[in-house]
């Protein structure tokens, strides 16, 4: 074997170089006899030492080159993923610039080179973004060792090492966002130099399900699309951070001349289009929070950070907003909010304390008669009924609908069974979360329910929402199944609010279509609109299946509606929701009258 004598240098950290001296403020080099014995001494293959170095799974990459030459040696990783043709690189940092995400971080790795030229340095140390071979830009740090001609008027070799995402420089490996660590630096970086920052927060809706649908390597391909696309459109002018979760900050560039609004909508577009091309119908994509960070001794960056992170988990609540801001009576809500999520989970846990079902009587649409009822879930936090809209996606967020669903439906059962002692033919109608579908124990719960209380499922109707029917088919077509086994009717429920098309009403097996309150603003316009909802109707009865109309509040909402053949009416028109006892109460008159 060939042994020849080589210099050789360590690094321990950034700046401690063993091999490396200090003399007159210039860094000068001495050999290592240690390793220069060894290698005289034993078998050495540096080629193999150099290999060993650079496995393609690893996140380091080792490079060497002539200077003068500007002629580069890459190991086979840092050839592979940044997309050079060999091992041997000619111009090579020429080829490197090429790699360099946006100009700022050219300039600063522009800067950094003259800084060496200029200052005589021997250390080579940076960090800024680059692009790979897959289009993702991700963040390095670059540390080497530069070799200098004996009068210090060249530098002639160069040795170093680039890593991807290191422990000092906190990266999200999917996104190749950085992680919150750098937001707070950034933070304290423009507070310095601006009295105002403007930061967007915002959260991706509905990842946990996107994950058990498509699965996670799916997922993580939406969130590498989504991320690297909102670098390519804002570069440099918007600063974006993953926090924890499916939570994000985007910090705005003084000089950005966007207003706040365009850029949400921007973002927006990004997320529902790749959302689309998974084809994936959800209907809010994510929700936005936006702070105006006033730059004051009081407000940290630390407190900003959780500032935002709270008025994220507000605007998820928020479904009519396109966004929200931060203000003492928002920071109040929020604090509220999370005591009232606290308490809503102490419940759940409790027995279901503070719950309760009421009912919605439904009614022919001939005869006004009472016919089913939907059961309705209430709760009440300090002794005050709080909205199922505001609580209930805190049941699904936190996975307690799995829980309260499993509840409400044994409910459902024990207040049908008392309703048949009056009416035989008395149905209940029970509405089933997305999260239940998914879950493969909820079919087996229903089925020991009503064994447990001697019921047939025949009484049943479970509503699910047209949102259930694309997000998952084949847990959809199971459920459906377990359901038609046990005997309990399907309905569609809100058709016509959202995407709604008569191939719904085709395509899945719903014995009962229920029209949302939207439709029924349209009867009211014009004749025209009349006659298109006659044609659902009529629609719906040629496929067998039976139309209810909800929200139905007014007389001459009533009289148009049973204009257009319906089968059943549900609204306050005819009954509010009320109390279980109120209606058996009132099965029970109606009864004993005839």
């Amino acid at each position: 074997m060939n042994r020849r004598k080589l210099d050789c240098y360590k690094i321990n950290g950034a700046n401690e170089i063993v091999g490396l001296k200090k003399e007159d403020d210039k860094f000068i080099f001495e050999r290592n006899e240690e390793f220069d014995e060894f290698v005289a001494n034993n078998a050495f293959d540096a080629q193999l030492v150099f290999t060993s170095m650079t496995f393609r799974n690893s996140s380091y990459y080792f490079y060497f080159g002539d200077l003068i030459t500007n002629k580069f040696y890459v190991s086979d990783n840092m050839r592979d993923h940044f997309g050079f043709e060999s091992n041997i690189v000619d111009n090579f940092l020429v080829e490197w610039e090429k790699r360099i995400s946006t100009e700022e971080h050219l300039e600063i790795y522009r800067k950094n080179l003259k800084d060496i030229y200029k200052n005589k340095k021997t250390v080579h140390d940076a960090r800024y973004r680059v692009r790979d071979i897959y289009g993702s830009n991700i963040w390095i740090r670059c540390c080497g060792i530069v070799k200098w001609n004996s009068d210090k008027t060249k530098p002639i070799y160069f040795s170093g090492r680039i890593s991807c995402q290191d422990n000092d420089f906190v990266i999200d490996s999917i996104t190749n966002f950085p992680r919150e660590q750098l937001a707070i630096v950034k933070l304290e970086e423009l507070s310095k130099r601006h009295s105002e920052i403007d930061i967007i927060g915002f959260c991706l809706n509905s990842f946990k399900e996107i994950n058990e649908i498509k699965g996670r390597k799916t997922g993580n391909l939406i969130l590498r699309n989504i991320a690297n696309k909102l670098y390519d459109r804002f570069g440099s002018k918007v600063f974006f951070y993953r926090l924890d979760g499916m939570r994000f900050m985007a910090i705005l560039a003084p000089n950005i001349e966007s207003t706040v609004d365009d850029i949400i909508e921007i973002i927006r577009s990004i997320v529902e289009t790749e959302y689309q091309k998974a084809e994936l119908s959800i209907i809010r994509t994510c929700a936005f929070g936006v702070i105006n960070y006033r730059v004051s001794d009081d407000d940290m960056p630390q407190m900003m950070l959780e500032n935002v992170i709270n008025l994220i988990s507000s605007a998820k609540l928020s479904v009519d907003n396109k966004y929200i801001e931060h203000s003492t009576e928002n920071a109040r809500k929020t604090k509220e909010n999370s005591a009232i999520a606290l308490r809503l989970s102490q419940d759940v846990s409790n027995d279901m304390q503070n719950f309760r079902v009421m009912i919605q009587p439904i009614v022919t649409a001939d005869k006004n008669m009472i016919v089913k009822g939907e059961i309705l879930l209430r709760w009440k936090y300090n002794g005050k009924n709080i909205s199922p809209s505001f609580f209930v996606p805190m049941l699904e967020k936190g996975n307690m609908i799995l829980d309260v669903g499993k509840w409400i439906f044994e409910q459902s059962v024990i207040v049908c069974k008392k309703m048949l002692e009056y009416d035989p033919n008395f149905n209940v109608t029970f509405n089933v979360s997305y999260l239940q579908i998914m879950e493969d124990e909820f079919i087996k719960f229903m089925e020991h329910t009503l064994k447990k209380y001697d019921m047939e499922g025949f009484y049943f109707v479970a509503e699910l929402t047209e949102t259930h029917f694309d997000e998952n088919p084949e847990k959809l077509k199971e459920f459906v199944e377990g359901c038609k086994k046990l005997g309990i009717k399907i309905a569609l429920d809100d058709f016509g609010n959202g995407y709604s098309s008569l191939g719904l009403l085709l395509k899945y097996p719903a014995s009962v279509v229920k029209l949302d309150r939207s439709m029924l603003a349209e009867l009211t316009k014009s004749e025209e609109k009349r006659d298109f909802i006659k044609s659902i109707v009529y629609a719906c009865h040629q496929f067998g299946k039976d139309v209810c109309v909800e929200g139905v509040e007014t007389k001459e909402e009533d009289i148009i509606v049973k204009g257009t053949g319906c089968d059943m009416i549900q609204g306050y028109f005819h009954y509010k929701p009320i109390e279980i006892n109120e209606l058996y109460e009132i099965i029970k008159c109606s009864k004993q009258n005839k």
